[in-house]
């Protein structure tokens, strides 16, 4: 008889609640009246039965017993009491039966990460999936933004190569713009750059492929402006470094097109 480990069934344990499956962009759990909440679940594996299931919040010390509702699945009701806005991570332990033994076999799901919210902090219903890991209560106020690369066959940036005030290694903080920003799209700006230097702007936007962010770089001179620059990052994160490559403009600097730029919470 074939033997199944608990490492082959590692995934054969899904969640309903928490959502999401992105670490570095976890979604809105709701707490009740107790800071709590109730963990759902189940499987998809025909194999597979669960016999008790058992949950913990990663480095909070909470430890809950869960049900099981039926073979297929499963709940962990009161987890908690946890912190309005934070981000916590919940690992679930199962015991399981695979058909044909009668082997209990224990597997541990890998940890799915959320933010903790209270009654009533989600306000659209029709796209709550889809925008609740945007609030403000868990984003940077200020980001560093640096080149990651200098312009092809320049040796040094040190004979007075700019870009938008960027000059390697020197960082350039964008601010988060409480006035521009909504819940969907957050924005941070330059803190107070010269117009001919440059102004830098990025904005982030979910969709259901996840979150994708934009840094567009303006320069405005006394009689003229420049047609701006577009940077792209099609997986961003709140929490790490993100990398923006160059997307569009219309002043033919072929220089540009090599540039790569780095995004990440000071």
């Amino acid at each position: 008889m074939k033997e199944h480990s608990s490492a082959t069934l590692a995934d054969c344990i899904h969640f309903v609640n928490p959502p999401g499956r992105d670490p570095d962009n976890p979604l809105c759990v709701t707490l009740d009246s107790g800071n709590c909440f109730t963990a759902t679940g189940g499987t998809t594996d025909r194999r597979v039965s669960f016999v008790s299931v058992q949950g913990q919040i990663v480095d909070a010390a909470i430890s809950v017993p869960g049900n099981v509702i039926d073979p297929k699945n499963w709940n962990i009701p009161n987890l908690g009491p946890l912190v309005a806005g934070q981000i916590y991570q919940l690992s679930v332990t199962a015991n399981v039966t695979v058909h044909g033994s009668r082997e209990i076999t224990p597997c541990i799901a890998p940890p799915r990460s959320f933010i903790a919210v209270e009654d009533g902090y989600l306000t659209h219903s029709g796209h709550a999936a889809t925008t609740q890991s945007m609030f403000a209560s868990v984003m940077p106020r200020y980001l560093r933004m640096r080149l990651q690369e200098e312009f092809p066959d320049v040796a040094s940036p040190a004979g007075g190569l700019t870009f938008g005030g960027l000059l390697q290694p020197n960082s350039i903080y964008l601010a988060y713009d409480s006035d521009a920003s909504t819940l969907a799209t957050p924005v941070w700006r330059d803190a107070d750059l010269p117009d001919d230097i440059g102004r830098w702007t990025l904005r982030v936007t979910q969709s259901r492929g996840g979150s994708h962010a934009e840094l567009v770089q303006q320069t405005l001179g006394r009689h003229e402006f420049r047609t701006p620059m577009s940077f792209r990052c099609d997986r961003w994160s709140f929490r790490g470094r993100n990398v923006f490559v160059f997307a569009h403009s219309t002043r033919g600097d072929a220089d540009s097109a090599h540039l790569t730029v780095v995004v990440e919470p000071v």
